[in-house]
């Protein structure tokens, strides 16, 4: 019979990383789960932890751990199949093929060994599935099921997987290695339910446990501010300390201080801060205070508040949740509805912050909601870094009013020129700064416009973003070349194309919310209302809100984009000057190297 070993000791034991053996003494924040998961039958343990911090190589080796000395039908569950591949090739796999135990009772015949997704071993086999697969959450069991990155998973996908392990009662372990979720996830309502053990350092001086977060307070330092208000982000990280709560005493970051503060023999390790959680779900989190080194920290977090000063609030998500690790809560992030933010100006009056191209033009674009009989359009200038002021607005009867309008504005458009497609086409397109809503277009009538008074037609489309040819993500779509009049007797003629922008409108209207919410250098809301904006368009400036919408289940919840009231026209024109300020380069911070990016 074997002996009984844990999980930590069978890696000292055996494991060897890049060539150097496990030692817990590198990773002290993984001792404690460690032994929890040993002993947690029946239970579910959380590792709410920041990517690369070893909460995925802890569950590897618990697995590692059961095929040598305690064999038993494991789940591993990712968010895609892919995801499971990827996971399967570059850690799991060579893991299993590198520790000797584990060798010792595999299978000689490689057939019976298994391959790729599955992995066969006397006793106890491993089974890589995905949560996204509705077979793989509800016909596959096991008596321990990890789900590798839950943050991920769609709506009701950790319980349906919970189910699996019903029928091993006592005898079952559900291990969740993941960062934080968005606000409402199921996995945060899970987590508020766990124990909510969290990391805490000591004071080297007094001994003294803290908890470390990111705040004036606990990581001061010296803002050093351009003009526009945005930080210097080297100079001003240069200066940050760390406060230890108990002795005020600041400290600069070194390695020795570090190591210090997280010397369990002085204090430092995890303590509960749920008094009563739900039985048997245990939960343990550490930010990447207790790990990395605070310049670079507080550089990161820096430039997510430049983005979101810009408009771009992702930047700030992504830090919270994959490096402080709390969840995501877009609520916090937002200033109150009720009125709209007006400037001290009158509609058309000149703007000297306005930005122009390299030909001297203005920054200033038209975008229009196409209604069935009439149109309602807005005109707003922009500046370099997101400001931007309300020109006019107007609802429209005919497409020449449209162009009208735009030309008493100034607003660029119907200026054609020649380019080559990739088949060898020569074509003729039009540069211009006025934009249609294009969604709701019976029988081809926007693009029709478009080539007649030379505009841009805009689609609002439902997904995260749109990937483009240098491999960034953003909330906009190249431009498409369609045919205006494609399938009628006038298809092809003149040659003439018209540019078609899919946009992500979710991913505006946040955005814009978050510049709503900005104060310029001068004191102004970065997006302003004139004084004389009038009833009609405040109204419909209100006309949606992002609102909390609870699941099913009554607990797990969302935050979505409602409308409010039934005329939002200026809303969705609004909504789209913000994609045409993106799309120029004017709003900070608008490209999104991962979309959806495993942690």
């Amino acid at each position: 019979m074997r002996k009984w070993r844990g999980t930590i000791s069978f890696a000292e034991r055996h494991i060897v990383l890049d060539g150097d053996p496990f030692r817990i003494k590198d990773r002290p924040q993984m001792r404690i789960p460690a032994e929890v998961i040993d002993a947690a039958l029946g239970g579910t343990v959380i590792l709410m932890m920041p990517p690369q911090r070893g909460k995925t190589l802890l569950a590897q080796l618990r697995l590692a751990r059961n095929v040598s000395i305690e064999p038993r039908r494991a789940l591993w569950y990712s968010k895609t199949q892919i995801d499971a591949r990827s996971l399967s090739d570059a850690k799991l796999k060579p893991l299993l093929e590198s520790t000797k135990p584990v060798q010792s009772v595999s299978f000689d015949d490689p057939d019976k060994r298994g391959r790729g997704l599955l992995f066969r071993f006397h006793g106890g086999p491993i089974e890589l599935l995905s949560a996204d697969v509705v077979s793989h959450r509800n016909s596959r069991s096991g008596s321990e099921i990890y789900l590798d990155e839950a943050w991920q998973y769609d709506h009701r996908c950790i319980s349906e997987i919970f189910m699996r392990g019903d029928g091993y009662g006592w005898n079952r372990r559900q291990v969740i290695p993941t960062t934080a979720p968005d606000a409402g996830h199921e996995l945060d309502v899970l987590w508020e339910r766990s124990t909510k053990h969290e990391w805490h350092m000591t004071c080297p001086d007094c001994k003294k446990p803290f908890l470390p977060e990111l705040s004036d307070k606990m990581t001061p330092y010296e803002a050093v501010t351009s003009d526009d208000g945005r930080y210097n982000v080297e100079a001003t990280a240069a200066s940050v300390e760390l406060l230890t709560p108990c002795c005020e005493k600041r400290w600069k970051y070194s390695p020795q201080v570090l190591k210090a503060m997280n010397n369990e023999e002085d204090g430092a390790g995890y303590r509960q801060t749920n008094l009563n959680p739900s039985p048997r779900v245990h939960g343990f989190r550490f930010n990447v205070l207790s790990t990395d080194p605070w310049e670079e920290v507080i550089a990161e977090w820096l430039r997510a508040l430049n983005a979101k000063r810009g408009g771009d609030p992702s930047q700030v998500r992504e830090f919270k949740i994959k490096k402080m690790c709390v969840a995501w809560d877009p609520a916090k992030e937002r200033k109150p509805t009720g009125e709209i933010e007006v400037g001290p100006y009158s509609l058309g009056e000149p703007w000297d912050q306005e930005a122009k191209d390299e030909n001297g033009r203005p920054y200033r674009f038209m975008t229009v909601d196409v209604q069935r009989n009439h149109f309602w359009a807005v005109v707003r200038s922009h500046a370099v870094g997101g400001s931007s002021r309300l020109v006019d607005r107007s609802k429209l009867l005919t497409p020449h009013e449209i162009a009208a309008f735009a030309d008493r504005h100034g607003v660029l458009r119907n200026e054609w020129y020649e380019q080559r497609t990739p088949s060898g086409q020569w074509v003729k397109l039009c540069e211009s700064r006025v934009f249609l809503d294009s969604k709701y277009s019976t029988g081809g009538l926007v693009p029709r416009i478009c080539s007649e008074h030379g505009f841009h037609a805009f689609y609002s489309y439902k997904r995260n973003a749109f990937k483009h040819s240098d491999g960034i993500h953003r909330i906009y779509d190249e431009g498409r070349m369609i045919d205006p009049f494609s399938g009628t007797s006038r298809a092809e003629e003149a040659g003439k194309r018209v540019l078609q922008f899919y946009f992500v409108a979710d991913a505006a209207k946040d955005r814009m919310e978050i510049l709503r919410a900005q104060i310029g250098a001068d004191g102004i809301p970065m997006w302003t209302a004139s004084q004389d904006c009038g009833d009609e368009y405040k109204s419909q400036m209100l006309a949606e809100a992002k609102v909390k919408t609870f699941g099913s289940d009554g607990h797990t919840y969302e935050y979505k984009w409602k409308r409010l009231q039934p005329d939002n026209h200026y809303f969705d024109c609004e909504t789209m000057q913000i994609v045409c300020a993106s799309m120029a380069g004017l709003i900070v911070g608008e490209e999104v190297s991962e979309v959806e990016e495993k942690r």
